[in-house]
């Protein structure tokens, strides 16, 4: 009956011990996951700020152009009126 107790033991210890292995991997995985979905979210912000910084950049060129045609027009009709 010991020989079967200690077989017995072994099998249980040998299963928590799988059990432990199985729940360190799942951790693992999951921690694996979140880090690649951070990764993810990070990439596409870092996206997004550059086109809003490209865009934010096209909007101040364009009205630097308006305000030197705008200049232009007007030098171009303070000369015909004199």
């Amino acid at each position: 009956n010991d020989g079967c107790s200690s077989t017995s033991d072994r099998i249980q210890l040998f299963q928590l011990q799988n059990w432990k292995q199985k729940a360190v991997w799942t951790k693992k995985a999951k921690i694996i996951y979140i880090a690649e979905k951070i990764k993810n979210q990070t990439s596409e912000l870092s996206i997004v700020w550059w086109n809003s910084q490209k865009i934010n950049y096209q909007q101040e060129n364009r009205a630097k152009i308006q305000q030197q045609l705008a200049k232009i027009h007007n030098d171009g009709k303070r000369c015909q009126h004199q």
